[in-house]
This record gives structure tokens, sequence and C-alpha cells, in this order.
């Protein structure tokens, strides 16, 4: 069992993402509103002369066998290939436990 984390600009690829995770057979995900930032910027190159740009964003976490993990790792980073603005961060976590229900 699998975890797999994703990040994503709101105004990204989500739908591309739904369809992804409809392919896989993933029928239950959540999916949360976080407030993205990245520091990453040059002061000089900065509109507002701050070195943070801010953004929402979303984080979608779902569960997966090992090979659904395993696909959708893959399709996002095909994904990303072939559609390089706002791409998709997804990370994959082992699941030690879980409840049985």
């Amino acid at each position: 069992m699998k975890l797999v984390i994703i990040f994503s600009v709101d105004e990204g690829k989500q739908n591309d993402l739904y369809n992804l995770l409809s392919d896989i057979g993933a029928s239950i995900f959540s999916e949360s509103k976080v407030k993205g930032i990245y520091t990453g910027i040059d002061n000089n190159s900065s509109f507002f002369g701050e070195n943070k740009l801010f953004t929402d964003s979303k984080m979608d976490v779902v569960a997966l066998t090992d090979k659904q993990a395993e696909i959708l790792i893959q399709s996002i980073d095909e994904l990303n290939t072939s559609k390089v603005d706002f791409p998709l961060h997804a990370y994959c976590i082992d699941v030690e436990r879980m409840t049985a229900k």
C-alpha cells in the first residue's frame, strides 16, 4: 500500500489529475486547498520587490496499491513532460499500517 501526495497549482492540471486517478481505478481521494509559496525569486525580477511568490495550490492525497502508485507517478511524469506549465509534484510514501476499515 502506498500513499501518494500530489501538489498542484489551482489553475494547473486538476482535470488531468482527476482523469489519471480515474484511469488507474482510484475511486476515493482527498483534496485540500493550500497556500503555495515559491521562494526562489530574485528581488530584481520581482514586480513587488519581494523574493516570495504566493499562489493558490491544491494537495491531493490518495491511498493506492503499489502498482497503481507506480503507474500514477509515471503518468504524472509523462504529463509534466507533455504539458510543462504548472507541473504536478507527486510523492509516494510506504504505508506501514492502516485501520481495518
